[in-house]
């Protein structure tokens, strides 16, 4: 796996229009890099990243940013350990071959999701926002998609 180009992670904060309220959750911790710029863009982020190496030098790069905000989790990502939560902001840092309603349950209502979408040459960065209930509606709705890069 390689890193996003800063090209690339300043489309994406670009496109999840961070305002400094937000609880985040990011799937794909890595270095900790971009977990530390949402860190300093939101009220809070939840990372989880599989590997134990990877995990280890984001601990140690957050904790040398004194960032209080940011809580690690190594461990797969699954679903069901964050049923209980939703997120302002969501960013998957790998790519799904289809977007999972699950996914898009953990969004808050006017929450925002970034995620590349496909598999290999047929992959595309979308952007899925739960919009606000309307007057008439009941049910949030679960998603409008946008492909933003």
């Amino acid at each position: 796996d390689k890193m996003l180009s800063p090209k690339i992670e300043g489309r994406i904060l670009d496109s999840l229009n961070l305002q400094g309220h937000e609880e985040i959750l990011e799937v794909g911790t890595g270095s900790g890099y971009f977990t530390s710029v949402l860190a300093k863009l939101s009220k809070s982020v939840q990372s989880i990243e599989i590997e134990q190496e990877l995990h280890e030098i984001a601990k140690a790069n957050i904790k040398k940013l004194k960032l209080k905000n940011v809580h690690l989790i190594n461990d797969a990502f699954n679903y069901s350990n964050f049923q209980e939560e939703q997120f302002d902001a969501i960013v998957i840092s790998s790519s799904l071959p289809l977007i999972n309603e699950a996914l898009k349950k953990l969004l808050k209502v006017g929450g925002r999701l970034f995620i590349v979408v496909g598999s290999k040459n047929q992959m595309r960065a979308t952007l899925v926002s739960r919009p606000p209930l309307d007057r008439g509606r009941t049910a949030p709705d679960c998603g409008t998609v946008a492909t933003v890069l």
